[in-house]
């Protein structure tokens, strides 16, 4: 059972698949300047379940958090899940994440740890571009050799703000490398296909901010994984507002699918710099 990733994430016949590194080149600042630095928290739950499957019963929370500081964009995320399989075992798997990713894009650290019953990993390392669009290389601490990063590659930040940018600019789907970092390998395939915008009202439940007060998009995104591959390892479907917020998100693994509704948000506020 992988790690969530910490990515900002319909598909319908018609959509234009466009360049990740198009959409990104020249037109994050202009998205930047509408994120806003917050903290959410959810509560996790079990969605849809395959017959047969490993997967009975889910429940947990998560956090999130996207601040602005001197150096550039942090993100943290924390969750814990305990989940009941069909033989009657309970599984508790906790995570942490934190990445560093500078202003232009072009620099990434994180620290990723993963433990699941008896089984743990961690990660941790840096990543680099040698230009929005171009080739760049990570390097996990204790690894021997680097990673290459294919041209296109963007860390998580850009990632979202080049959604949101294509989502403004009436674009519908977003597709190219994304390198994170948490499953110690190197970038990933990922095709996010945008809808058309709506009001935010239906998809922040019981929760009041002004924060929620906004316009966003419903997004679809498959993840493939470092190769080839003809099926996404799984997708994730969320509303993105237009400040960077998500009021909710879905997971969908093969045999189950997990819900993330939100419970609490709260703004950060800007460092002294």
């Amino acid at each position: 059972m992988r790690r969530l990733a910490l990515r900002q994430f319909c598909l319908a016949a018609g959509f234009a698949a466009l360049v990740l590194s198009s959409a990104v080149a020249g037109s994050n600042v202009v998205a930047a300047a509408t994120m806003v630095s917050h903290r959410a928290f959810y509560d996790v739950r079990l969605g849809k379940v395959t017959q047969g499957g490993g997967i009975v019963g889910a429940k947990g929370v998560m956090s999130m958090a996207f601040e602005k500081s001197c150096e550039g964009w942090v993100l943290r995320q924390q969750m814990s899940i305990i989940f009941e399989s069909s033989g009657g075992k309970s599984i508790v798997q906790e995570s942490r994440y934190g990445g560093l990713e500078s202003f232009d894009g072009k620099t990434y650290r994180f620290a990723t740890s993963t433990r699941s019953d008896a089984e743990k990993k961690e990660y941790k390392g840096s990543a680099s571009l040698t230009g929005l669009g171009k080739v760049g290389k990570a390097k996990y601490d204790g690894a021997a050799d680097q990673l290459k990063l294919p041209a296109g590659t963007v860390f998580p930040v850009t990632h979202t703000l080049a959604l949101i940018d294509m989502a403004v600019r009436g674009g519908r789907s977003v597709v190219g490398p994304l390198f994170d970092g948490t499953e110690g390998k190197g970038a990933e395939e990922v095709s996010a296909f945008i809808g058309l915008r709506q009001s935010g009202d239906k998809y922040k439940g019981s929760v009041s901010s002004p924060l929620l007060d906004r316009t966003g998009w419903p997004i679809r995104m498959a993840i493939f994984g470092d190769n080839q591959q003809a099926a996404p390892e799984y997708e994730m479907g969320f509303f993105q507002l237009d400040n960077g917020v998500s009021p909710n998100l879905t997971i969908d693994y093969n045999e189950f699918s997990l819900h993330f509704d939100l419970r609490k948000i709260e703004p950060v506020p800007l460092p002294a710099c």
